[in-house]
């Protein structure tokens, strides 16, 4: 009988098994490796609560989310010719990360900070590449853009190629207006930036704005400062046309200057935020200090409580026996005299 059930236990998970290679049939996850990073960075693993220091070299999947303390950084190679760069201050979950046949899907949602793209060949027919924020999505194929989240606000910047942005409730606010110049999406190229405040948004054409270099954080120059050093090729061919682009060689004197100025404002931002961590810490410490000591005076109470009824039932216990111990030696001491006067009286 038990060798029955042991058997038909194997089949039971040979089956799950096959059920689930079936539902992935093609299906292949991927992995993202950890290129460089700079300061505090963190993972907490999909379908799990410890959170873990990341270090270089370090593979990162699908269901994981990145961390980034202040004044931090992280670079990700998620396949050849695609990378991913992490700004300080960002909660980012690999969301997809998956190949299936010819296609592949990449798709990151952006929590708080700010996430660098690097696609630097276009993707095959099929493929994704996106980035999410809590009010848009943009859907890339090839190009270079920079997209941050702060303080309710998302930002979408292309710097080469081309990217749709779109609400995930567009269509519902069209219907809604549809004698209006709304669209279901804005389509962003090279040198252009959208800023939306809201999923509830209306999105029109004209949110698209030109970038400046005077407006992009320091993250960003240096980013860019990066690509134009590191990649001549690439922008020779991206400048090729008559149309100015920021990056360019001929701006790197203006973004080096940029990038000082900005490093000047920043040590003081950085400060400001290690102070208000600091004592945003010191809060959690003190309420858990305060919720430590209520818990020992509770305990205190409940043990005193304890010995309290402990005490009251030995004194009664005592108190019992004394008197039974009395009762029965004054009985027998009665009985006792009684006998002695009966035989005096005799």
């Amino acid at each position: 009988m038990l060798k029955k059930m042991y058997v038909l236990g194997i089949l039971i998970i040979l089956s799950i098994f096959i059920l689930m290679d079936t539902s992935y049939a093609g299906v292949t996850f991927t992995k993202a490796k950890v290129l460089e990073l700079y300061g505090t960075v963190q993972v907490k693993k999909g379908g799990g609560e410890k959170v873990f220091n990341i270090f270089k070299g370090m593979y990162l999947t699908q269901g994981d989310t990145i961390t980034t303390g202040i004044d931090s950084w992280l670079s990700i190679e998620v396949s050849n010719g695609r990378e991913i760069k992490i700004s300080e201050n960002s909660i980012i979950l690999i969301s997809q990360l998956n190949v299936d046949e010819t296609k592949s899907t990449s798709e990151f949602s952006l929590w708080s900070g700010g996430i660098w793209a690097n696609v630097k060949e276009k993707l095959n027919a099929g493929s994704k590449f996106e980035i999410k924020t809590p009010t848009a999505i943009m859907g890339v194929r090839g190009t270079k853009l920079y997209v941050t989240y702060k303080n309710g606000k998302s930002d979408f910047s292309l710097f080469s190629g081309s990217a749709s942005v779109k609400l995930n409730k567009s269509k519902a606010l069209n219907q809604n207006n549809p004698s209006s110049d709304f669209v279901d999406e804005i389509i962003l190229t090279k040198n252009k930036h959208a800023t939306l405040t809201g999923s509830n948004e209306s999105i029109t054409t004209e949110k698209v704005k030109d970038l400046k270099i005077e407006e992009l954080d320091v993250f960003m120059l240096g980013v860019i400062k990066d690509v134009i050093n590191n990649e001549p090729d690439y922008i020779d061919r991206l400048n090729a046309d008559v149309e100015a682009n920021i990056l360019n060689a001929n701006n790197l004197s203006t973004i080096e200057k940029a990038i000082i100025a900005r490093t000047k404002e920043r040590a003081k931002e950085i400060i400001e935020m290690k102070r208000i961590e600091d004592e945003a810490i010191k809060q959690t410490q003190d309420i858990n200090m305060i919720y430590q000591n209520t818990n020992n005076h509770t305990d205190s109470l409940d043990q005193g409580t304890t010995t309290t009824s402990t005490s009251e039932s030995t004194s009664e216990s005592t108190s019992e026996s004394t008197s039974e111990s009395t009762s029965e030696s004054t009985s027998e001491s009665t009985g006792g005299d009684k006998g002695e006067s009966s035989e005096s009286t005799r």
